[in-house]
């Protein structure tokens, strides 16, 4: 009888739009293939059409039957994100005020107004559970300003085994503030050409750019950014460098959770650039981050405001040049290299053009592969002070998917609650048995006209 893998629970920012969100677990999930994984966030959430893969939301994670090997915490800027702002990056919840209010009370009733920071007790495992966080970050100081916040980060980063982040803002902030100790690495997403490479080779197949070999540069900005600096300005300014270049433009979102980028804008700039006509511009509207990421990676230049789509670009060795934004330059800081180009302007992108045709890509490549080996160093060292069984041959590793049992289990354990028990779990939790959808089989559309005529008995109070 085949063994049931080991079970671990992965919490970070998985429920968002947004690229570098969604690749932190295929990452960790091709280092330890031999186990498998739930993700859990604020609020269940269902990527897979993008890329991503269903998210349960931190409320109803105690009502799992299987407990973890253990909790590992992984990527973003998450040590300081509180609940009320993990919330309005979905949509679904952004998009209508009541439904953020009855989210918010529903998901911080355990006193924890932290959006992807809990302790062992909200998650309903023992302390014995080893705890850990990789690749989170925490570089904006003004978050840290508030005391009584700190304290609640701190009580519940001092139940982790090992705390690496990826900058040293975020190291030297949480020391000074919070009094903790932690290792830095590299962000994990450095490995994303080792790990997924033949993934991303496939999918260079599905799209034409690549394929009819029409060189470009690829373009993004969050809106923050666009909006500081006007559409119009910046489309003029993209045209005049990729004229210079001879290369055509995409335009590519990172990702459209709120407060990221805005599909509006894109569209703006490329209706701006047909009229003038002086280039050809067109959005990359397919969503699959796998597509993004074989886009980035085939790219004459990336221009970005993304963390993500510049760590992706140097995994690949393709230059890029950085649109003003904090977050990136704390970590172009934290690793800094002579080929990394950071400009405060869209008016200043045309400076890069000399260093961008000279680009040494084999100087790059020494200095890329250092951070990849001193990734990988972390990891190891996380791993190891984790407990757990670890693998780096990527093209060997398959990621994890979690067995139909575990969540057959989960649906079997509430049935049998008490009646009322259930009916309360069903009215007030609509969206449980989407949650069980996680296991997309079989087993569960065979199971969901059970699930309803469970549900009319039950309100006709028939039988338990």
């Amino acid at each position: 009888m085949k063994e049931e893998k080991e079970l671990i629970y992965l919490i970070g920012a998985f429920e968002r739009d947004n690229i570098g969100d969604i690749i932190f677990p295929h990452i960790v999930k091709k280092c330890l293939p031999k186990y498998q994984f739930i993700l859990i966030s604020p609020i269940f959430s269902n990527l897979r059409k993008i890329g991503g893969d269903y998210v349960v939301s931190k409320k109803n994670i105690k009502l799992i039957n299987k407990k973890p090997k253990c909790v590992i915490y992984c990527g973003g800027e998450t040590i300081t994100c509180n609940m009320e702002y993990a919330l309005e990056m979905d949509s679904l919840i952004s998009s209508n005020t009541a439904n953020s209010k009855i989210y918010t009370k529903y998901l911080t009733s355990d006193n924890n107004n932290l959006g992807y920071l809990y302790d062992h007790k909200s998650l309903n495992i023992s302390n014995k559970v080893p705890m850990g966080s990789i690749s989170i970050g925490g570089s904006n100081e003004n978050n840290y300003k508030n005391e009584k916040f700190n304290k609640l980060i701190k009580r519940l980063l001092n139940e982790h085994k090992i705390i690496i982040v990826r900058d040293k803002f975020t190291k030297n902030y949480i020391k000074h503030y919070l009094n903790i100790d932690s290792n830095i690495s590299p962000d994990i997403v450095s490995l994303i050409s080792e790990t997924h490479i033949e993934k991303i080779k496939k999918e260079k197949n599905n799209i034409d750019c690549i394929k009819k070999k029409e060189p470009y540069i690829v373009f993004q900005a969050n809106k923050d950014f666009i909006d500081k600096n006007n559409f119009k300005k910046i489309a003029i300014k993209i045209s005049e460098f990729a004229i210079k270049n001879k290369k055509n433009i995409v335009l590519l979102p990172a990702g459209l959770a709120k407060n990221h980028d805005s599909m509006k804008y894109y569209i703006k700039i490329e209706n701006f650039l047909k009229k003038q006509n002086k280039i050809k511009t067109f959005i990359f509207n397919d969503k699959n981050i796998w597509r993004k990421i074989a886009l980035l990676s085939e790219s004459y230049c990336n221009i970005c405001t993304s963390l993500h789509f510049k760590i992706i670009s140097d995994s690949f060795l393709i230059p890029s040049i950085c649109l003003e934004n904090q977050k990136v330059l704390n970590y172009l800081k934290s690793w800094p290299n002579k080929q990394h180009f950071y400009c405060q302007s869209i008016k200043d992108i045309s400076k890069f053009n000399k260093q961008i045709e000279n680009f040494n890509k084999s100087k790059f490549k020494e200095y890329e592969d250092q951070l990849k080996e001193k990734t990988l160093e972390n990891l190891e060292l996380f791993f190891k002070r984790m407990n757990l069984n670890y693998s780096f041959e990527f093209t060997k590793n398959k990621e994890s998917r979690i067995d139909d049992k575990s969540y057959i289990n989960f649906l079997l354990k509430n049935l049998e609650n008490d009646q009322q028990t259930i009916l309360n779990f069903i009215d007030s939790n609509s969206n449980l048995f989407e949650e069980l959808n996680i296991i997309k089989s079989s087993k569960f559309f065979k199971l969901w006209p059970i699930y309803c005529k469970l549900k009319k008995i039950l309100k006709i109070n028939e039988t338990k």
